[in-house]
């Protein structure tokens, strides 16, 4: 299982596209939650207590006054390999373009994480590799000093 974190180590590190940082902070929101035990299995909601950890992290790193939506990195997350959207029963057209959280809820479910990789996240010194990562791949030193 080690060598299996160092596969979603190069996940984490390149994930697409690189010059934005809301695949990174909904991933480390997520991370957060596993270690607070309010995520507990791979499946993961597009719950409140998400948005506002990823709001935390977005309002840390980012200019004031910028603004971003927990439906769009959600969304985006399923171009990367572990991460795969769950589409409501019925629904068979995907979200397009809204920024919206409440629109994006009445589409999906959540998305599901490899298996693999939860059971590392649910591993204290794993998880803060996979932290550790996207905080240093994703983040201004300057901001990593003021403590993320």
């Amino acid at each position: 299982m080690c060598r299996k974190i160092d596969c979603y180590i190069q996940a984490f590190s390149a994930l697409t596209p690189a010059t934005s940082k809301q695949k990174p902070l909904l991933l480390l929101a997520v991370l957060d939650l596993i270690a607070e035990k309010k995520i507990n299995r791979e499946f993961i909601e597009p719950s409140s207590e998400l948005a506002e950890t990823y709001a935390g992290y977005w309002q840390h790193v980012e200019p004031v006054g910028s603004k971003t939506d927990l439906a769009i990195p959600f969304c985006n997350m399923d171009q990367e390999p572990f991460w795969n959207l769950a589409l409501r029963h019925g629904v068979t057209s995907p979200f397009e373009g809204e920024d919206c959280i409440k629109r994006f809820k009445e589409l999906y479910l959540g998305a599901r994480i490899d298996n693999e990789l939860f059971k590392l996240c649910l591993m204290e010194p794993l998880r803060k590799k996979l932290r550790d990562t996207l905080i240093a791949t994703y983040i201004d030193p300057a901001i990593q000093s003021n403590g993320i």
